[in-house]
């Protein structure tokens, strides 16, 4: 092999170090930094979103090289008609770009119950805010409907939002707390109202204190006319109703609340999600959750 032969292999083995130790830091960044599979973990709508706040708070401050979120037909809202994937029904896709020397990694419990901390109360309502703003988009035939809805109901009335989370809610999740408890907090609220054109809006999945606030406070109510439980089955594990109602039926009643000069809530995930989306809404809480937590 003459001179040039060697000092071209010579050079070739000089690049293909270089190349290898300008890579190595991403590969290691890689290794410890994983792109994260987020498949679901059959809850409701608003616990699954609370979940992909958690994650995409871990990727934007650099945790996670990157999140996909792919929700598939084992998961509560799935619909064949509506496509593969429920979370793309209601919202833009979480599928961030991906580096080649990146491994994929399924949500694992102990990631999970971290992210899951994160999302359901660890981060302020403002940072959550701002990484909605910043990744998350609402499909625009989902945010026409509540459009439509402000202008049919609202004509510059106070507008009060009450949350009530029945069914189940009480038996496993949070404190109990009575409709006539939330009936007397609301007349409480009116009396220091100056402003006497009020509306209030009930967002329930129960059907008896959609009738009980009616009854109190008759046209001031406001609501979306959708099926509500008579008893303690959940409307969200109704699988009479398809997949993609179900939610749409929650996410509507979730950014209606998130449109109110004032929340009254009881412990849930979709009016903890509400507050994310509009984080200067003043909260009355009325009860917390069973498991020694405060929500937001």
């Amino acid at each position: 092999m003459n001179n040039s032969s060697h000092k071209q292999n010579a050079h070739n083995v000089i690049k293909k170090l270089l190349l290898a130790l300008l890579l190595y830091p991403s590969i290691v960044f890689c290794a410890n930094n994983p792109y994260i599979l987020y498949t679901g973990h059959q809850a409701g709508m608003f616990s699954t979103f609370l979940m992909t706040v958690g994650l995409l708070d871990g990727y934007d401050k650099g945790e996670y090289a990157g999140v996909e979120v792919r929700l598939g037909k084992d998961e509560l809202y799935y619909d064949a008609a509506h496509g593969p994937n429920w979370w793309e029904y209601y919202f833009s896709p979480i599928n961030t770009e991906r580096d080649p020397w990146t491994p994929t990694t399924p949500l694992t419990p102990s990631i999970s119950q971290y992210v899951s901390r994160q999302g359901q109360s660890a981060l302020s309502r403002k940072r959550c805010h701002h990484l909605i703003h910043k990744y998350i988009t609402i499909k625009p035939e989902i945010l026409r409907q509540v459009d439509a809805f402000i202008q049919a109901n609202i004509h510059g009335e106070k507008l009060i939002g009450i949350h009530y989370r029945a069914t189940d809610k009480f038996t496993s999740e949070a404190e109990q707390i009575s409709p006539e408890m939330v009936c007397a907090k609301v007349r409480e609220v009116l009396l220091n109202i100056q402003n006497d054109k009020v509306k209030i809006f009930v967002a329930t999945d129960s059907a008896p204190f959609l009738q009980k606030m009616k009854n109190s406070f008759g046209a001031k109510v406001i609501f979306f006319d959708m099926k509500r439980s008579p008893d303690n089955v959940p409307i969200h594990m109704n699988k009479q109703i398809d997949g993609y109602t179900r939610g749409k039926w929650a996410l509507l009643d979730c950014l209606m609340l998130s449109k109110c000069d004032l929340l009254v809530r009881t412990s849930s995930n979709l009016s903890n999600v509400s507050m994310l989306f509009n984080p200067a809404v003043p909260v009355i809480r009325l009860n917390n959750p069973r498991w020694g937590g405060v929500d937001r």
